[in-house]
């Protein structure tokens, strides 16, 4: 369950039925919720947005640690001395290391006043006595991977608990009075600068208590994040400036911590959206100038879901017959848009060839023109058929060694004689193949081309037969899996 979303300043909800411009000069952490319906309009919506974390009320901000040394330190004072005490810490954990400090209040060099951490996944809590003794307190649940949990410590003088999600995860009696020497600053993230124990994932909301909760008041927390007890609390940094070095304690203390290399991200983990706007009009100019750091853009699609701009590319497959004779080239894909190929596959056969020694496929050429080239018709990249099995690790072309057999094989009701070709090369790749010889033909499958060819504007792939005075034709199928935006 992550935290609830707090009430932030709207800067603009707008209705546009009409054609408008929107001009928004964004510095400070607002939300812009713009529904445009107008069935005809045109708009534009320039935004220059210059803070560092562009927030919405679908997500909150957050603190993501490096797992190396990012911490948040709150200077000491008598106020976050504590004998009894709750520590509780929204954590979404993208990794588990065998130590991840949540929180350290250290009482000398090595030993803690309280602390909470998580080891191998589960939670654990240790602290020194007044006497020089540790105490400690394992966790048995395990928190969840990349969702935010509710980890919580308390000590009330007699019992030492751990909770986690609002439920209690384990607890041992001790009486005890911590240790609460002066000189050490509370550090979230960080057990010391030697040896930093840093976790890897995102804090969102870190509060101290100067006594124990009960259960009740934990679980109510769990459910209202936003809304908790705030009876004995002395430090609570909600993590929702979105931007600066200074998390702002909002229990009236005056407990404010220093960011030190820890990056401002939403509670999801990724930079938090600044714009939630349904485009409906027929035609969208949408100018957006970020001066942040990095920023995930979501696009509701007609599919009728949200999606990255990973999920952008959807796949797609083009099937074509081809037929191209001596010096002629078969489209197999003809696209407008911008995206991508990923795979392309061809089934072909040659007509017109006589048994014995053979360059079955010498002449086909597989071309791919992207953007300007389509209209230039020059082709961005050719690939001789045969070497797109020779990238798979096998030949098919060129020279055949005949072996024949006494049996057939029957394709769509047709029977052929059944061969085994095989180029003479040193890899000795072997490929099976069909000779068709009542209509003197060869029939061969190839392999799946993996291939990588970024378009923006357009898209064209050919089969073409080089060679001008062949009477052979190059009968068969071609597939191209590529991705268009959506």
């Amino acid at each position: 369950m992550s935290p609830d979303a707090p009430d932030y300043t709207l800067l603009s909800d707008v209705n546009v039925v009409g054609s408008v411009t929107l001009d928004v000069n964004v510095v400070g952490s607002v939300t812009i919720n713009t529904n445009i319906t107008g069935a005809s309009s045109t708009v534009v919506l320039n935004v220059n947005v210059t803070n560092e974390v562009l927030q919405s009320k679908l997500a909150k901000p957050a603190l993501a640690f490096d797992g190396v040394d990012d911490y948040v330190s709150v200077e000491d004072n008598p106020s976050i001395r504590l004998t009894t005490y709750t520590i509780e810490v929204w954590y979404r954990p993208l990794r588990f290391d065998d130590i991840d400090v949540l929180l350290y209040k250290h009482c000398d060099a090595t030993r803690a006043n309280y602390c909470l951490q998580v080891r191998n996944g589960k939670l654990y809590s240790d602290y020194k006595d007044v006497n020089g003794v540790p105490h400690s307190v394992s966790g048995t649940g395990l928190l969840t991977l990349h969702d935010y949990n509710q980890c919580v410590n308390t000590y009330d003088g007699s019992t030492y608990a751990l909770y986690l999600n609002g439920d209690l995860d384990n607890s041992v009696s001790v009486e005890a009075t911590p240790d609460t020497s002066a000189g050490y600053d509370l550090e979230v993230g960080r057990y010391s600068a030697g040896n930093p124990l840093t976790p890897q994932g995102s804090i969102s909301i870190v509060r101290v208590y100067n006594r124990a909760l009960s259960s009740d008041e934990i679980s109510h927390n769990y459910s209202h994040p936003q809304d908790p007890v705030v009876e004995g609390l002395v430090l609570w940094l909600n993590f929702d400036e979105g931007v600066g070095t200074v998390a702002y304690d909002r229990s009236g203390s005056g407990n404010h911590g220093t960011i030190h290399g820890a990056v401002w991200v939403s509670e999801q983990g990724q930079v938090a959206p600044l714009l939630n706007v349904n485009l409906t009009a027929s035609q969208i100019t949408l100018n957006i100038n970020i001066t942040a750091q990095d920023i995930d853009i979501k696009v509701y699609t007609p599919s009728g879901r949200w999606v990255t701009g990973s999920d952008l590319f959807a796949a797609k497959v083009t099937t074509g017959t081809l037929a191209p004779g001596g010096g002629e080239e078969d489209v197999i894909l003809d696209v407008t848009g911008r995206g991508r190929i990923k795979q392309i596959g061809l089934w072909l056969d040659v007509t017109g060839v006589t048994e014995g020694w053979a360059d079955c496929v010498n002449d086909a050429i597989l071309r791919i023109y992207l953007d300007d080239d389509v209209d230039a018709g020059t082709p961005t990249l050719e690939i001789y058929v045969y070497d797109i099995d020779m990238l798979n690790g096998k030949e098919i072309y060129g020279r055949m060694e005949h072996e024949w057999y006494d049996d057939t094989v029957t394709i769509d009701t047709t029977s052929y004689e059944r061969y085994y070709a095989k180029h003479v090369s040193e890899n000795g790749a072997v490929k099976l193949a069909i000779y068709d010889r009542a209509n003197m033909r060869w029939i061969m499958s190839f392999s799946w081309l993996v291939v990588n060819c970024e378009f923006l504007e357009k898209c064209r792939v050919t089969l073409y037969n080089d060679n001008a005075s062949s009477t052979n034709y190059l009968y068969g199928q071609a597939t191209v899996l590529y991705g268009v935006y959506p």
